[in-house]
């Protein structure tokens, strides 16, 4: 949901305190879209690497609700967080706790996939306290006009983005919106942090304007903001 960009190269996503994980910041997808076998199916020790029959192609995660496409790209960065970037992703598997069974819950009761719960880590590092150099705030890292579209107050006195409980509501019905219109829930996530009429305009660039299929974010990736 961070349109404003002012750097190519992030050394940090909006994570608390102490916990930096190094990534282009037209790939902060990469790790959304890889979190689930590293964190779910994996429980966080991937000490081996990357399974030899995840070399290419679109793969089962066990428990998961989004497909999980293995290329070169992805293997790339699977192998960088379970190995020089493990012990920032370990750190980040600890914290996660306290937010998770909360953001899941939510997810559950909407018929979403649970695999979103990792967008939220990716934005803000499951912390409350986040806040982005664009001054977007909270675990899911609202700016100010869409919390407020979304139902949260905003104001001098209450600052409702960093409420986890009102806060996921909001970002799930966001979210719910963006897969309506894009039929997709990579797409989604996608436009959450890029927003809605940027991916249009790259779909309708890169993709002859489909909508509908997981597949197309890998068409528009190169594309999304950097």
């Amino acid at each position: 949901m961070k349109i404003a960009r002012t750097n190519r190269w992030s050394a940090k996503l909006a994570f608390p305190r102490g916990l930096t994980i190094s990534a282009p910041r037209s790939l902060w997808l990469l790790p959304f879209a890889v979190l689930p076998a590293l964190f779910a199916d994996f429980g966080g020790d991937v000490s081996d690497g990357v399974p030899t029959e995840w070399v290419m192609g679109e793969v089962e995660v066990m428990g998961a609700s989004l497909p999980l496409h293995m290329n070169a790209r992805v293997e790339k960065w699977v192998s960088r967080f379970s190995n020089e970037q493990r012990p920032a992703f370990q750190r980040l598997l600890e914290k996660k706790g306290q937010y998770e069974d909360l953001i899941r819950a939510e997810l559950q009761d909407r018929g979403m996939p649970e695999e979103l719960v990792y967008l939220a880590m990716m934005e803000s590092g499951l912390s409350t306290r986040a806040v982005s150099s664009a001054s977007a705030v909270g675990l899911w890292q609202f700016m100010g006009p869409t919390a407020q579209q979304y139902g949260l107050r905003v104001d001098e006195w209450v600052d409702e983005r960093r409420d986890p409980v009102r806060a996921t509501a909001a970002a799930l019905t966001y979210i719910e919106w963006l897969h309506d219109r894009f039929g997709s829930w990579y797409l989604a996530a996608a436009a959450y942090n890029a927003g809605p009429g940027r991916v249009d305009r790259e779909l309708r660039r890169h993709a002859q304007g489909r909508t509908g299929d997981e597949g197309l974010y890998w068409e528009i990736l190169d594309h999304l903001p950097r």
